[in-house]
Parts: structure tokens; sequence; C-alpha cells
């Protein structure tokens, strides 16, 4: 018995070590993404920003100053700010002026109508404000890193998703400063814990710490998981929320699953496709216990009803400060109702619109979205390791049969099918302007059951021979009906 209880807290303790490695490498990884693409906007002479943290890390600071009124400063001690304006400048006058205050100004925006301005001190750039207000017709300030060069970027709260990912960041500015490493640590947090949540899913499915390390490795590695991780886009907490949501799932607690992906909703609100899976086993469960279609009609509404009441509640109570701001009536049209709207058309045509792409294709890198342009000229693109992705999307459809005979591996295929189809359904009623980078949301569950079908379902030759059984019972009931 001693001997027992004292492997099993060796085994624990080893498990322990394991997450706590994955984490720490993870996160060693992803920070060092992150600082490599500081390093190289700053020896370019950029703005900082990769990709669509334009939007969202400008969101974020939006928040945070007109809506919170907590001023974002620089992390270095200085005073920077990002002055709007109407008209026309003489950036020769500004700078001039400047020099005389030790301030330095960019006035390089060509979309924005803007200047950039770092004074040694608040003091010194409220002299220098003073100065320049006799001939510049100032609109606007954004204390704080400097702005994109994006038109009305100094407006733009992103209305069109819910606001809890840039809370997120609005908080690391305000705790670490702003600056673009600072910005992005939330999202490289995340990252490490999605990567370490995956070793537990696996391990909950299949005991096996190789089996559950390899899945976990293979997606930290992922070049798709490392750019996401290291940059401020909000797809990382929902990857994040789909391991979480499927781990509570596969442990029975499908509540708690419901509750985890409604949460992950109030980031991103691709992440309600995982109420898709939960409310089917739900509603499975349900029937299994009480076999009926009363059954089966009453908790699939309920359910339903359930999860929408959450999402409302829980979307509402975060987006108070966001309806308080806009006006409620506003928030409801704009970012509730006009949200939907928005995610199921065609959001951009023409030539200088982003590259799109069908769910399909990111299993294949086809099309894939460019999330930065190196000084060489070379692309990052939002792609998975594209022939580990098309072999556990096949491996999914082949060994689908699968799921009747092997429990765990069912759930982790409703999971994986599931969150695809609310993509393809996405897609079906409208919403073309998909993008690659979505599928970060896919890869904990691309590898994850790649990992998992390779060593428990084809070695095991019984239930391999039975699962392509139904696929061969299937062709002989088609050709049946074609010749009837």
């Amino acid at each position: 018995m001693a001997g027992e209880l004292l492997k099993l807290d060796l085994t624990s303790i080893s498990h322990y070590l394991i997450i706590a490695l994955l984490f720490t490498l993870s996160l060693t990884v992803f920070y060092q993404s992150a600082s490599d693409f500081t390093r190289l906007e700053i020896e370019r002479g950029g703005r900082g920003y990769v990709s669509d943290e334009v939007w969202y890390v400008s969101s974020a600071r939006n928040i945070m100053y007109k809506i919170f009124h907590v001023e974002p400063r620089l992390s270095n001690g200085s005073y920077g700010a990002t002055i709007i304006y109407q008209g026309y400048i003489n950036s020769f006058r500004l700078k001039a002026d400047a020099r005389d205050l030790n301030i330095s100004v960019r006035a390089d925006y060509s979309k924005l109508k803007g200047f950039y301005v770092v004074a040694p001190s608040e003091e010194s750039f409220n002299a220098y404000l003073s100065r320049i207000k006799e001939y510049v017709n100032v609109t606007d300030i954004v204390p704080g890193w400097m702005l994109p060069d994006a038109e009305r970027v100094n407006e733009y709260i992103n209305w069109e998703h819910p606001p809890v990912g840039k809370y997120f960041v609005a908080a690391s500015i305000w705790l670490l400063g702003d600056y673009p490493l600072h910005w992005r640590l939330p999202g490289i947090l995340t990252g490490a814990l999605t990567v370490a949540l995956t070793y537990l899913l696996m391990l909950s499915l299949t005991g096996n710490q190789a089996v559950s390390l390899t899945a976990s490795l293979l997606l930290m590695l992922d070049p798709l998981s490392k750019a996401l991780a290291s940059i401020m886009l909000l797809d990382v907490y929902v990857a994040f929320f789909t391991v979480l949501t499927t781990l509570l799932a596969v442990k029975g607690l499908l509540k708690h699953a419901m509750i985890a992906a409604v949460v992950g909703g109030t980031f991103k609100f691709s992440a309600l496709f995982l109420l898709l899976p939960v409310v089917f086993l739900t509603v499975r469960r349900d029937v299994r216990s009480k076999p009926s279609f009363t059954t089966l009609i009453s908790s699939l509404i309920l359910n339903t009803m359930l999860a929408g009441a959450l999402f409302l509640a829980l979307t509402t109570l975060v987006s108070l400060p966001i309806a308080s701001y806009m006006g409620f009536s506003n928030w409801v049209k704009y970012s509730l109702i006009g949200s939907f709207t928005w995610h199921t058309s065609v959001k951009c045509t023409g030539a200088n619109c982003p590259i799109s792409s069908a769910p399909w294709e990111w299993f294949m890198s086809v099309n894939s979205f460019p999330l930065y342009i190196y000084p060489d000229g070379s692309a990052l693109k939002a792609s998975g390791t594209w022939p580990f992705w098309i072999s556990s999307l096949t491996l999914s459809i082949t060994l689908a049969p699968a799921c009747f005979k092997d429990r765990r591996f069912g759930r982790l295929w409703v999971f994986y099918i599931g969150v695809f189809s609310g993509y393809l359904l996405l897609w079906a009623v409208g919403g073309r302007s998909q993008y690659s980078f979505y599928s970060i949301q896919l890869a904990p569950l691309v590898y994850s059951t790649l990992v998992y079908a390779v060593p428990s379902i084809i070695s095991n030759k019984g239930l391999l021979i039975e699962t392509l059984g139904y696929w061969g019972r299937l062709k002989e009931l088609i050709l049946k009906a074609v010749i009837a």
C-alpha cells in the first residue's frame, strides 16, 4: 500500500514538473519571439505594431484613456503623446519649437492627421503644447506610445469585438507602461497556459505522459501558435478557452464547460462555437439518462436558452463601461446586433483588402494571412505546419466511426469537428471574410486529435478494422441506393 501511494505521489510530482517545464519553455519561446518583433520594429524605424495590433492595441489604449480615464504612460519615464490636428502643420516650425524644449517630434504620418511628441516630462510637454496651439488646430491628444498610421485610429474602440481581451492589454499597459513588448505580455502568458492545458487535456484522455507531452510540444513549436502567442491579437485567448472548455467537458463538467465557453465569448465571439459541442454533449447526457423525444427537445431548448442567457448577461456586465460611453442603445445596435451582422458578411472587397481564406484552406496553408513583412521582404504568414494539420483532419474524418467505441476520442472529436463546423456555418451564411489566423482556435484540437489517433486507434487493430468496416458498409448502402 505504501509503495502504491509513493508511486502515485511520484507520478503526480512528475506531472507538475512537466506542466511547469512546458509553461516555462513556452513562455520563453513566445517572449523571445515578441522581443524580436519589438527589436525589428525599432531597428527599421517602425511604430512597433505587428499586423492587427494596429487596431486592438489602439482600441485598448483608447478604452483605457477615454473610457476609464486612466492615462497611458511610457515605461522609460518620458512623456509621450500623439497630437491629432485639423488643417495643416508646419513640421519645420514644430521641430524648431521642440528643440528649444529638448523635445522630439515625429511627423511622418500619412493616413492619420497627427504627429508624435516625446518630452522629458509632462510639464515640458504642456509647455510645448501651449506654444504650438498658436498655429496648430489640435483636436485630440492620446498619451502613451505613438499611435499607428491609420485614419481616425485615435477614436477606434473596436465595437465589433467584446472588450475583455482589450481590458487585459490596458491593464498590462497600466502596470508596466505603454510599450510593444508590454502590450503583448497577456497573449504570451495565455499562449503558455494553452500549451500547459493541452498537456492536461491529453493526460485526461490518454493517461500517457509521452503522448501528452508530444501534443503540447507540437502545439508550442507550430509556427501559427508561436506567431499568435507573440503578438496582441484576440485569437490566442480563444485558443486558451477552447482547451479549457474541452478539458472540462472531457472530465464530465459540462456546466463548467458551458461557462468557460461563454467567458471565452467575452474575448471574441468565435469562442461561442464551443457551445455547439457543449450543448450537444449535454443534450446527449440528458437523453441517455431519460431516453425520449420529449427529453431531447426540452434539453436542447433549455440548454440553448441557458447558454444564450449566460452569454447576454456576462457580455452586458463586462461591456457596461463601453455601453456607458457610447450609449446603451448604440451598444446594442452596433456592438451586439451589429457585430453579428458584421461577422456574417463580407467585410472588405477590392485589391487593398487583406487575404481571406475558407476554413478548409487553413489545413493546407492556402491563402494564409500575412502577419508581418520582415526587412528582407519575406513574410510571416499565419499558417500551421500543414502536413500535420491536413493529416489531423484526414484522420478525424476517417476515424469518425471510432467515436462510438472510444468515448474519450468521441468527446475530443466532437469538439474538433464542432468548432470547425462553426466556421463552416459562418462561411455558409455569408461570413466569407475569414482569415487564417482564426485557425489558432483549432490548433490545440488539431494536435490533440493527431497525437491521440495515431497511437490509440491506429495501433489498435481491432478498433481500426471495425472503424474501416463502417465505411465499407456505408459504401455498399450508397451503391445499393444508387443502383436501385
